[in-house]
């Protein structure tokens, strides 16, 4: 938890003090092989997969094509252009393929296209799309962390197929937290080889910031995937939690405008961190003007006199709860205040351990 001082001078006023590795390469050594070897394509079908390299060898005499069919549903198959003796084309699956996808292809000179569906007749190929190299995916789509953890830890998985080398991009990108002040900026790339399914996992550095911002998020995605597609989750959302407790109006942390007679809400929230079960005194404070009011468990919102605490407990994970929802209130400025404090023993302890957050509301 971050460490606070909370003092109170003179009659009333509080003084609250925060002390590319395979990307581009794809397929090097699992380069599918066809022979132009006497007037046919050898092998007819080749199984393929996303980002797979195909190379196509003239050993004929003759001059050959390797020529997608027209008719064929997807586009963007192989185009060889004439090859003479000897000749080699080479072309690359799309990354993005999808298993079940077919390229029929044919020889100009000695073979007929089909009709997208089917083999055409003489010297006639098709390229087949499997995805039995496996997708790569988060195992979750999002999750929570301390502030004060150190860093986060995703976990991407290789699932549904192994076959041949992999690879895939991952970056964060900013959400409410940002970069450089609430984690880590962090990229880099996952490789597997080839029959290789481990898990491989993601390292973002999370940053603890000295003031109160709330919860903030960013974000990981997948991308440029190579020998295998991109599955789902491609992303995984990281919320950093705020550690002690956090006060808001109207959603906002910080300084609040509202004009009036607007509704003014004020919310409390907590995150112990390694400090849940520490039994401290929780005080719920407004300041209007000169005067002081605090939250009582039993009798709600009270003129500050002989200070009570809004409860009396061990720390433990408070969501957003509502502590006060009012319309009309007069124009002012406002402070409220959100502390815990130890020991439990009921007593406001200004010199003692605590935390504290407030959120400042002028009504206009």
């Amino acid at each position: 938890m971050k460490t606070a001082t909370l003092m109170r001078t003179g009659l009333g006023s509080l003084v609250f003090v925060f002390g590319m590795g395979l990307a581009g390469k794809t397929w090097a050594s699992q380069t599918q092989v066809v022979a132009m070897a006497g007037f046919v394509f050898n092998p007819v079908e080749a199984t393929v997969s996303p980002g797979q390299e195909v190379q196509w060898t003239n050993q004929d005499a003759a001059p050959h094509t390797a020529t997608s069919d027209p008719a064929n549903p997807v586009p963007g198959g192989p185009d060889s252009g004439t090859l003479s003796a000897g000749g080699t084309y080479s072309w690359t699956v799309p990354t993005n393929a999808v298993s079940g996808t077919r390229w029929f292809y044919h020889c100009i000179f000695h073979g007929t296209p089909g009709d997208g569906s089917s083999l055409g007749a003489g010297m006639v190929g098709v390229i087949a799309v499997t995805t039995s190299a496996g997708t790569l995916q988060f195992t979750v789509a999002s999750t929570s962390v301390n502030e004060d953890v150190g860093s986060v830890t995703l976990t991407v998985t290789r699932t549904g197929g192994a076959n041949g080398v992999a690879a895939v991009d991952y970056a964060s990108t900013n959400g409410t937290a940002l970069a450089g002040t609430d984690y880590t900026t962090t990229t880099g790339q996952l490789t597997w080889a080839d029959g290789n399914s481990d898990s491989k996992t993601i390292t973002a550095p999370i940053i603890s910031r000295p003031d109160t911002q709330g919860s903030r998020y960013f974000s990981i995605a997948l991308s440029h995937a190579s020998g295998a597609l991109i599955g789902a989750p491609s992303s995984s959302v990281v919320t950093i939690s705020e550690i002690g407790p956090i006060i808001k109006a109207n959603g906002a942390t910080g300084n609040v405008t509202v004009n009036y007679p607007n509704a003014v809400s004020v919310a409390v929230e907590l995150y112990p961190g390694d400090n849940a079960g520490v039994p401290v005194d929780w005080w719920v404070i407004a300041r209007a003007g000169s005067s002081w009011y605090y939250l009582d468990s039993a009798a709600g919102w009270t003129d500050a006199g002989a200070w009570r605490p809004a409860y009396q407990g061990a720390l433990f994970n408070l969501p957003a709860t509502e502590v006060l929802n009012i319309t009309g209130l007069p124009v002012e400025s406002y402070t409220f205040y959100f502390a815990v404090d130890y020991p439990l023993d009921g007593i406001l302890n200004v010199d003692g351990p605590i935390l504290v957050d407030s959120v400042n509301v002028t009504v206009q």
